[in-house]
């Protein structure tokens, strides 16, 4: 029998003390931890297959862009893509390091998602968003401006970043519901057959009923931890600028980076605000309402 010992010892105290927080039986937290690995494995088909499919797509753009297979080699020369040649060196050293010949479609399949992701950021969008728009077809009509297709992917990214990093995902199994339709929409948007095609293997719907009936759960999980109270003194502690009034140069910095799709945890890391902080001046300035891939940590 496992016991919590042993999980502290392999995962660390820091990793299970959640689980071992949130339930005062200790194997029911083994078996939440259990769940929280089975549902990250249960991603894998849909967020491969949005990967494969959001780079294919967004390759063949540039490639009628540039009217180049290496379409990547006009960023040097283009004014405001210039930054973006980071990555590709990158990717050329990561290939010339496995002794490997550099070509054109190993340097387009060695780029990262956060590479992809980041041509729909609103800096691009003068040079790129006319090009890239055709990467996704089936959009809808009235959904399509490059913000609506930026927030989402760049909120896929960073929950995909989560799962590889082997972070918590199982908590609220409704949010996390939300995002794997998120990742089935979005690939519609490229090809509305690759939805159908992925459907008889996709395992995430079996996997979020199975972990519903072991661990109980009828919406979601109500962790039994409690918010303690606290001082203004002890949050800007954690938060330098908490309750500090917002000015105008911060309001649009704020809506240029959630437009851009940065994530509520990766908002206030950068604003130095909680995150509840952050959600309530974006519904004060019209913003939010989108899934954030950070709500159910």
């Amino acid at each position: 029998m496992y016991n919590k010992q042993f999980f502290e010892k392999v995962f660390s105290n820091k990793r299970m003390e959640r689980y071992f927080k949130a339930h005062q039986n200790e194997q029911k937290a083994i078996l939440h931890y259990q769940c929280n690995v089975e549902l990250a494995e249960a991603f894998y088909v849909s967020l491969s297959t949005f990967e494969v499919a959001l780079r294919n797509a967004l390759s063949r753009e540039l490639q009628t862009m540039a009217g180049r297979e290496d379409w990547y080699a006009i960023f040097p020369t283009t004014p405001g893509l210039i930054g973006l040649n980071r990555y590709i060196t990158q990717a050329q050293k990561q290939i010339a390091g496995r002794n490997e010949t550099i070509t054109a479609s190993k340097v387009i399949a060695e780029l990262t998602l956060g590479f992809w992701v980041s041509l729909l950021n609103s800096e691009y969008e003068r040079i790129l968003w006319k090009d890239l728009g055709r990467a996704f077809p089936y959009l809808p009509k009235h959904l399509r401006q490059r913000r609506n297709v930026s927030a989402p992917l760049n909120s896929l990214r960073s929950f995909r970043n989560r799962i590889f990093h082997n972070e918590s995902i199982c908590w609220n199994i409704n949010r996390v519901e939300d995002i794997h339709d998120k990742i089935i929409q979005v690939m519609g948007w490229i090809n509305e057959d690759i939805p159908v095609w992925i459907e008889p293997f996709d395992r995430f719907a079996s996997v979020v009923s199975k972990i519903r009936k072991v661990m109980n759960w009828n919406n979601y999980c109500k962790s039994s931890i409690k918010e303690k109270s606290y001082t203004i003194a002890e949050k800007q502690k954690e938060n330098p600028k908490a309750y500090l009034p917002w000015d105008a140069e911060a309001d649009n910095a704020l809506k240029k980076l959630y437009e851009d799709g940065y994530a509520i945890d990766e908002l206030a890391g950068l604003f130095e605000r909680t995150q509840g902080a952050i959600r309530s001046r974006l519904k004060k300035l019209g913003l939010g309402g989108e899934f954030d891939p950070g709500v159910f940590i």
